[in-house]
Formats: C-alpha cells, structure tokens, sequence
C-alpha cells in the first residue's frame, strides 16, 4: 500500500469523501512516522488548505477539520501551525480559512474529541479569535447555543485559567462580543461548504464562495430552472462576473454529463454547471450527454447561462440507464486526429468502472470527476506509468482554475499544491528540526 502511497492519498483526498474517518488519517500518519515518508507526509500537510481553500481547492471544510485534528494526534506542531495559517493572507489571494472556521471547527472538534470543549485545539482557536476579536467576534460561538466552548473563549480573554469564571467576567466578554460586527467582512476569506453537507453544499455559509465569484455550481443550476430567489438578469450577470475569474484557455476541454436515472438530480444540477462553464471558457461550446443513447449539445448559440441550462435539461427528462461508456468511446473516436492528445475530457459522474482508462490515456487527458461517495481504487493504479488520468471532486467552480494554465499531467496535484508554499516552508522547516525522522524516498 505504500509503495506510492503518495499518489494513492491524493486519489484518495481528491476523489472520494465517503473515506474521511479520523482514525483512517491518524493511522496513515503513525505509519508515515515510522517509516519517515516525508514526501507522503508532505503532500497529505498541504491537502488541509487545498480541502479547504474555496478559491484554488475544494471548499470542504469538514476534510480539511479531520486532517487538523488527525495531525494534531501524530505531529500536533503541525496542527497548531495549520490552524494560524488558516487566517493568513497570500500574496495575491484571500486567505485560504475564513473567520467562521472558529465557530465550525470548535464545534467539529467538541463533538469529535474524546476531551469535548477541554480540547487542547480549541484554546488554540480561541487565543486566535480573543487577538482578532474586532473581525472575529461574529463567529465566536455564543453562550446560548454552545455555553461550554463560549466559557473556553471568555477564560482566554479574561486569562481566568481556573475552573471558576465569575458571571461579572463572563458577562464582560458577552458584551464585547456582540459589540463586534454584525455583518460579513468583505475580507473574511471563503466560506466553502461543509465537507457532509452533500452534492447540494447547500449547508455551507455562503454558495458564492467569498469576493472572486467562484460558486457550487449546482446552486445556480437549480436557480436558472426555477429562478427561485434570483432574477433571469441578477443569475445571468453573477455568470458573466464568474466568466471574467477564468484566463482565456490554453487548452480544449470537453465535457461528458452522466444521465443515469440513479444519479439524483442534486449530483446531475453540478455536472450541468460544470459543463456550461468547461463549454464556454475551453473553446468548444460542445457537451456530450451520456443518457440512453448519447447526444452532442451544441451551445454555442445560446444566450447565456440560463438558456444553456433550459437547453440541457430539456434534454433530461425520462433518464435511463445510461451508456457511459458509449459516449466515451464516440468522443475519443471523434477527436482523436484533432487534438494529438491535447484534448482534456472531463467526465461528471457518481459511478466509474476504469473499463475505459486505457483508450482514454493513449488518446486525450481524461478527468475523472466524482459527485458522488465512493470510490473503487483501479487495479493497475500503482503499476501503469504511462497513466495521464487525473482524478477530482468537489463542488466549487474554482476546482476548474489549474486546468487554465499550462501544467503538467504527471504532476497535476503536485502543481496544485505548490500554491501553498508558506505551508510548505513550514513543514520543511518542521522536518529539517525533528531529530531521528529519516527521509525515504518512494520508487
């Protein structure tokens, strides 16, 4: 299992969230220990800002919370530093946490931890919040919900470490709380979704995901059919908005949407979204439906988000059982003399059979993208070099970015997270100062 372990956690961290146990991480990390994987270790480290980032990464919060508090049992070092680097800002870019993460990650850790709100990370947290409290003071959690982690965070600001706080203490920081802001600050970073609120992400704070524009996709969906909240014109300009976030693309992409009748329509609303964004940024205005019999939609004369939409829906109705695999098949046949193997494919779905990996690698780059909860490891995942599939799930349209610029394939993941380089200097630094922790490399 951990001949390349590397690549088997990126799969694994990328593709599926049905495998997001804590002790799953906690026993992967003793074992890294012990045999001084530094590399694996490394790239499982900066898989926390990308699980959480909504920008650049997946906008889960809940992975990216297990992976703080699976650390914080092997390397707590790590953890510590993880959770102040969730509130720095990147030359460039927002902050890949967000304030609310005070709120959900203590109450994550309060009903996972063994010691509940006495839980070392959750002082942490709270040091943070009391030092930052003019910007941070809305996601302190109140008393009236959470009255054990709110007497955590008055003890840190009155610095009463006993186990008795006076009610005058207490009723001090209750006032200095709800003296902060009361609205979201425009500088709060992205709010992502929750890692268990499923294909809808609609438990997550915000859909639109902080000030770049980046959304769950499928939300916007469900508006443009239904157009519930949003007006045709509202919908349509946070589209074009959305539009200008992306470069000009330096690569074809096609996308091929699932229409099998056991994908729920939550899971089909983000292939939708996603492939109307693929369609019209990567050049082709063309998506493959794999419904009964597969179907070319050509979008290109549509007139706007909402149209392409109605377009493809219409096309939905009386879902079967879906041949996947055809429509694969009559895409790597229909461009193979086109693009030389340039062509990127990306296929949304919740069930993959690898049946199709070996036509797809010899002829374009597949991307497998799952929106759904599992995943079966292929067979030939440790042994085929020649393998140029890259895995992915998520909600987020800012998963869509790093295929905007020129990168390289075998190194997907790795070019991903070289966006995390403070993280990354962080852990070296860690590495470099551990007596005894022997660097291996993996063949």
């Amino acid at each position: 299992m951990f001949h390349y372990l590397h690549v088997f956690m990126e799969v694994l961290c990328q593709f599926n969230r049905g495998w997001t146990a804590v002790d799953d991480f906690i026993i992967l990390l003793r074992r890294m220990k012990r045999k001084g994987l530094t590399s694996d270790l490394r790239t499982l480290y900066l898989m926390i800002p990308y699980c959480r980032d909504a920008f650049r990464g997946k906008g889960e919060r809940d992975l990216s919370y297990r992976l703080i508090y699976a650390f914080y049992q092997v390397f707590p070092i790590l953890a510590i530093k993880a959770i102040h680097l969730l509130f720095h800002v990147r030359e460039g870019l927002p902050m890949v946490g967000s304030w609310c993460d005070i709120k959900y990650f203590c109450v994550f850790i309060e009903r996972n931890s063994p010691w509940g709100a006495r839980d070392p990370l959750i002082a942490i947290m709270a040091s943070i919040a009391n030092r930052n409290i003019d910007v941070s003071a809305k996601w302190i959690p109140r008393e009236s919900h959470h009255p054990e982690l709110f007497s955590v965070f008055a003890r840190d600001f009155t610095k009463s470490h006993k186990g008795f706080l006076s009610s005058v203490k207490k009723g001090l920081y209750r006032k200095r709380v709800s003296s902060g802001p009361s609205g979201p600050s425009g500088s709060s970073g992205p709010s992502g979704s929750s890692g268990s609120s499923g294909p809808s992400g609609s438990s997550g704070p915000s859909g639109s995901s902080g000030p770049s524009g980046h959304w769950l996709m499928g939300k916007y969906v469900r508006e443009a059919l239904h157009l519930g909240t949003l007006t045709c014109e509202v919908l349509e300009s946070r589209w074009r908005r959305l539009l200008k976030t992306f470069p000009h693309y330096k690569t074809h992409g096609l996308p091929i949407v699932d229409l099998d009748i056991n994908i729920p329509d939550n899971v089909l609303f983000h292939s939708i979204g996603f492939a109307c964004l693929i369609a019209e940024k990567m050049g082709l205005k063309r998506i493959m439906l794999a419904g009964v019999v597969p179907i070319w939609i050509d979008v290109s004369r549509c007139d706007g988000f909402v149209e392409m939409v109605r377009v493809l829906w219409s096309h939905c109705e009386g879902r079967g059982v879906s041949r996947l695999g055809d429509a694969i098949d009559l895409v790597e046949r229909g461009f193979e003399f086109i693009f030389d193997r340039s062509l990127m494919v990306f296929i949304f779905s919740e069930r993959f059979s690898f049946d199709w990996r070996p036509i797809l690698s010899g002829k374009c780059i597949p991307v497998f993208w799952n929106l759904g909860t599992t995943f079966e490891v292929p067979d030939d995942l440790y042994v085929d070099s020649d393998n140029r599939s890259i895995y992915m799930s998520g909600y987020a349209s800012g998963l869509l970015m790093p295929f905007f610029d020129e990168i390289c394939v075998d190194g997907f993941y790795k070019y991903v997270l070289e966006g995390y380089c403070e993280w990354s200097e962080y852990f070296d630094l860690f590495v470099s100062n551990i007596t005894g922790f022997v660097s291996t490399s993996v063949d």
